[in-house]
């Protein structure tokens, strides 16, 4: 990490005003031109607002789903990283977390045990659509802890919301006489474990929880100022933040452990899922043959960085999968991303916890920023969002913490990292998060060690849209992306797969067909007469038919 003298990260030279800062001098990034977050937010929203086709300010005609969230602070980055079961966030572990609410709703209120009511959960948009692939019904299942079989559990990938696609109607119904006692009652599940409920709609607040910024800070421009004046280094600036507010939530009732500690439980369970998944082998759900076990062996005679990082990316998905526990970072569908990182650098140059947790601490702030400003919903905006954000997150923390770049080369690094997944499509094959999952987390890790470098290399004034803008512009591709590409299952790959073995069918039918004729031409001892072969006098070699015969009967 170097020392704390070098490690300011060449922000700014001392007595130097950073606003009068030139970009090609210390700074490094451009500053945002409207100040911070909520300035550029609420500019894009007037000019989205007020173009038209006559007028193009913005190119195209751009409308928002829903306005952006304008962030007035971020909260804990303990909400990027959640230790859960897979193989998704948004439709297990949301899942799972939304049911539990409910069930302390039902039991607090009605003061009986939730086996003497009956239930009724629709599973709505792409919760329905890629739900059995995801294992949404056994979340729900552990959610409410009561078998599924007592469940009334219904499938409607129609009904799309325009909150959040990932929606559930959860309905409590008396058992003898089917009337419906609670609800018809929305919850949602926004990405990444995060939840949202008409319950706490009903308390007066959105979100799940009370919000209380955890930083004031909400830009990367406003968290380098405040790290050079109050000379700190960035992993410092996040334990006094995340300190403060454990100290605050404490006060509130609520006991949380140091953030240090959080972060050193989550990465045993990353660490975990990459050794257990490193061992399993042989075919997962019929179509999927497992490779990280085969990819280690490759890296123990190749000693190739990629085949290590790929290894371990490849073990951690095929980990969440297989139900072992596995931590959001940000999201399960990019749990493979920065494990494999962390782990390369933890095998191959004796990285110690302590050196480990700073980089989680670095990349959940980069994640944080991400998550408050747009999301990391893929069924909202696509795989930009999850594996995309997990690139960048990773890139940043080599840049800073193995590199030892200033923040603002860090920035360009993840930078570099979304401009090549701005569009990225979700389309899991046949609903499973390993097709193309696994392969994107396997090649986004070693992405991310490459555009570290790779930012190093480049100009300081190289970088021309902020971090902060260039998730506005993520947010307008992903907004454009039609439903059937964001995580349904009903184009993309899944539609490809139906193809290609409708063409294999058809093809081993003319085979067969084929196998049959000849079958009849070779017994017949005179010619054949059928549509496809004229009618001709030719001798037949007994022998010949009969080792012919062999062949195709083997």
């Amino acid at each position: 990490m170097g020392t704390k003298q070098e490690n300011i990260h060449n922000t700014v030279e001392k007595n130097v005003d950073i606003e009068d800062i030139e970009t090609e001098t210390c700074l490094n990034i451009p500053l945002l031109e409207v100040g911070n977050a909520k300035d550029l937010y609420e500019l894009a929203e007037s000019m989205l607002a007020t173009v038209d086709d006559n007028h193009v300010n913005v190119p195209g005609q751009q409308h928002l789903k829903f306005p952006f969230k304008v962030p007035v602070g971020l909260s804990s980055i303990r909400k990027v990283y959640r230790s859960g079961i897979g193989p998704s966030s948004s439709h297990t572990i949301g899942v799972q977390r939304l049911s539990k609410k409910y069930l302390k709703h039902y039991e607090d209120t009605y003061g009986k045990h939730i086996t003497e009511f009956k239930l009724r959960v629709t599973l709505c948009g792409s919760l329905a659509a890629t739900g059995e692939g995801h294992f949404t019904p056994q979340a729900v299942e552990r959610g409410f802890g009561v078998p599924l079989s007592d469940i009334e559990l219904h499938w409607r990938d129609d009904i799309e919301d325009d909150f959040h696609t990932n929606m559930i109607i959860y309905e409590l119904l008396d058992k003898e006489t089917n009337e419906i006692i609670d609800g018809p009652s929305k919850g949602y599940s926004i990405g990444g474990g995060d939840i949202v409920s008409e319950l706490s709609r009903a308390e007066g607040s959105l979100y799940e929880d009370d919000f209380y910024a955890c930083y004031e800070e909400t830009t990367f421009d406003d968290i380098i100022k405040t790290c050079y004046d109050e000379g700190i280094e960035l992993w410092e600036y996040i334990y006094e933040r995340e300190e403060r507010y454990r100290q605050r939530e404490m006060k509130r009732g609520k006991e949380r452990e140091p953030i240090q500690e959080h972060l050193r439980e989550c990465w045993h369970v990353m660490r975990n899922s990459i050794t257990e998944g490193a061992e399993l082998e042989g075919k997962m759900f019929g179509f999927y043959k497992r490779k990280a076990k085969g990819l280690f062996r490759s890296y123990k005679r190749t000693k190739t960085r990629n085949i290590l990082l790929s290894a371990a990316a490849y073990a951690a998905l095929e980990s969440a999968s297989s139900q072992i526990p596995v931590v959001t970072s940000p999201t399960i569908g990019s749990c493979g991303v920065l494990p494999s990182v962390l782990f390369w650098l933890e095998s191959e140059y004796n990285f110690e916890e302590d050196e480990i947790i700073k980089m989680m601490a670095c990349a959940g702030l980069l994640c944080n920023i991400f998550k408050t400003c747009i999301g990391v919903s893929g069924a909202e905006l696509g795989c930009s969002v999850e594996v995309g954000c997990a690139v960048a997150a990773a890139s940043f923390a080599v840049s800073l913490c193995f590199y030892n770049s200033s923040i603002q080369t860090a920035v360009r690094a993840g930078v570099l990292s979304l401009e090549s997944m701005i569009g990225l499509s979700c389309s899991p094959l046949k609903g499973y998060v390993l097709i193309p999952c696994a392969s994107r987390n396997a090649i986004g890790a070693c992405q991310a060690v490459t555009t570290a470098e790779l930012a190093m290399c480049l100009p300081s004034n190289s970088q021309t849209i902020s971090f902060e803008t260039m998730l506005l512009a993520i947010k307008l591709v992903g907004e454009k992306m039609h439903n059937d590409i964001k995580e349904t299952g009903r184009s993309g790959m899944n539609v490809a797969k139906m193809v290609d073995e409708e063409y294999k069918r058809k093809k081993r039918e003319k085979r067969e067909n084929s196998i049959a004729l000849a079958r009849t031409i070779l017994k017949s001892s005179s010619p054949a007469l059928t549509p496809d072969i004229p009618s001709k006098d030719f001798p037949i070699d007994q022998e010949q038919v009969a080792q012919t015969l062999k062949v195709i009967d083997e």
